[in-house]
């Protein structure tokens, strides 16, 4: 009999669970960090969509630029910010304008943004789909010319 014989190790309950939720964390882990990654992309996208809807409100409010000028300016906004958003990618640009005593200009943006398509089947193919992202901005003016208050 061989007195130094190599006898087989057995893996014990401790060190097979720890290779279970090792193996398992590393499939788990990258895909919610790829969707943190994703969501904050939505995130970036559609604040800096407000802040060009806000920059066409307050352009077309002073009635000194056209639409058409305030458009240009949106898209070269969107263009040439950080993130760049593919002027492309914009549906419509959109100006509703009130007249009377109490005026509202709104400005709304579409933008076609792609995302993932999320279905109730884990194994199939990952997908794209088009969502539009939609954000507005409104001011309100109030006019003050015929009321009493400014009559002399």
């Amino acid at each position: 009999m061989l007195k130094y014989a190599v006898k087989p190790r057995r893996i014990n309950n401790r060190n097979a669970q720890a290779l279970v939720e090792f193996v398992i964390s590393l499939i788990i882990i990258p895909i919610f960090f790829i969707g943190v990654v994703h969501l904050a992309q939505i995130v970036v996208v559609k604040i800096r969509l407000l802040q060009a809807a806000r920059h066409g409100v307050w352009l077309v409010s002073t009635g000194r630029v056209s639409q058409t000028t305030a458009r240009r300016e949106i898209e070269e906004f969107l263009d040439n910010g950080i993130p760049k958003l593919n002027r492309s990618n914009i549906r419509s640009v959109n100006f509703r304008m009130r007249q009377g005593a109490y005026s509202i200009d709104t400005v709304e943006i579409n933008y076609r943004f792609r995302t993932f398509q999320f279905t109730d089947n884990f194994f199939k193919p990952l997908s794209y789909q088009d969502v539009t992202l939609q954000e507005s901005a409104s001011v309100g003016h109030v006019s003050l010319v015929g009321t009493p208050y400014l009559s002399f």
